[in-house]
């Protein structure tokens, strides 16, 4: 099965409660600092079931950021807390930091903030080696130009910004939520309410793995890593890019990312981007396991036309005797045969699927030697 799915413009929700609290600054003094409870939302891949809705109803086509990447649960850590975040304001300095999860379960901020009226942009999710700068599109009342630098060229995580902030009434109404919009207006320090929604800015490959029901019935697969590569022809993708993505206000609800630009940091080594690793080995069976890995869809330095995917196992027979150790498996996944003109180039925010099967190869029947050496397979 090969498919790509359309008109996938996958956005998030975040609903918060905003306490000001205070905290201890650097040189002692006693400063107010927002502890922060967020609701995740996005909207559903095409090929994802609905999910359900929770006591605040999300705009139409948004639903629970953990649930969507619940679908991935074998893959750990896709539902990231911390977000890059910048709350700004016409002629004034940005606050530039971060929302994250404490060990106490409760979202808090790094910024400091004021009464007034704020423009927020960032993007989640925010990750260790990622630096961040901005500045205004004319003004931030406007827009901004957002630059991450240190981003992977190929990951598991799915890098998205904010396309629109609003405040609540309370933690379930935000009256005229809605993209393109980013004033948060702050009236007391007590129970101020953000909301924030965010786009996708890489494509996404969704790899769906199964064992051959004949093959299953001999011996247990256990998936122990997945790694993802990525080529323009023969010449291999640097593992770290520069993202310049430039964002205007809107009035009718239209997407206010006008332009994104990757930029590869060829001082970076060569991709190779780990999409699951479990020492012990995940249980393969005759249904379909789903993972995802995200990669930047176009780049100064050209697209990415092939990705190459590598596979770790161990092989065991219905006893549970282990009869090979560390198989490995790499398929080309060349994206314009498989996904003929929607994959030049791939867009950003479109999920595309390819599935593979864990199947021996043989002539005329199976030798205990072929049985030990699966191969992933793409299926039509």
């Amino acid at each position: 099965m090969r498919k790509i799915t359309d008109n996938i413009r996958t956005l998030f929700g975040l609903a918060g409660l905003v306490a000001l609290v205070a905290s201890c600054s650097q040189d002692g003094a006693e400063r107010p600092r927002m502890e922060v409870e967020l609701m995740p939302c996005t909207s559903s891949y095409l090929f994802v079931e609905p999910v359900a809705t929770r006591a605040w109803t999300p705009p139409a086509d948004y639903h629970l950021y953990s649930e969507l990447n619940g679908k991935f649960s074998s893959q750990a850590n896709l539902v990231d807390n911390t977000i890059g975040i910048y709350f700004t304001q016409d002629g004034e300095t940005p606050e530039g930091g971060t929302f994250f999860k404490s060990s106490d379960d409760k979202w808090r901020s790094t910024v400091d903030i004021s009464t007034g009226t704020y423009y927020l942009y960032g993007y989640i999710p925010h990750r260790s080696g990622i630096t961040s700068s901005i500045s205004p599109n004319s003004s931030y009342s406007n827009g901004a130009v957002l630059t991450l630098t240190g981003m992977p060229t190929v990951t598991n995580n799915d890098f998205c910004v904010v396309v629109g902030a609003k405040e609540g009434t309370d933690e379930e109404t935000v009256p005229g939520l809605t993209t393109g919009q980013f004033a948060y207006e702050v009236t007391s320090v007590d129970d101020n309410y953000i909301f924030l929604l965010f786009d996708h800015i890489y494509s996404a490959l969704r790899i769906r793995i199964a064992v051959d029901e004949d093959y299953d019935d001999q011996r247990t697969v256990k998936l122990k890593t997945l790694r993802l590569k990525a080529y323009n022809g023969s010449s291999a993708f640097k593992s770290k890019t520069s993202a310049t993505i430039t964002l205007a206000k809107t009035d009718d609800g239209s997407s206010p990312i006008t332009s994104i630009t990757f930029t590869p940091d060829d001082t970076s080594g060569d991709v190779e981007a780990p999409l699951f690793q479990n020492s012990s080995g995940l249980t393969l069976t005759t249904d379909f396991t789903d993972f995802r890995g995200c990669f930047i869809p176009n780049s100064t330095g050209g697209s990415i036309t092939d990705l190459v995917l590598e596979s770790t196992y161990d092989v065991y027979d219905k006893s549970g005797t282990l009869t090979r150790a560390d198989c490995t498996s790499e398929n080309k996944l060349s994206l314009s045969t498989i996904f003929g003109a929607a994959a030049s180039p791939m867009a950003r925010g479109k999920m595309y699927t390819v599935s593979l099967l864990v199947k021996p190869t043989y002539l005329y029947r199976l030798s205990d030697t072929e049985l030990d050496n699966p191969s992933f397979t793409i299926t039509e």
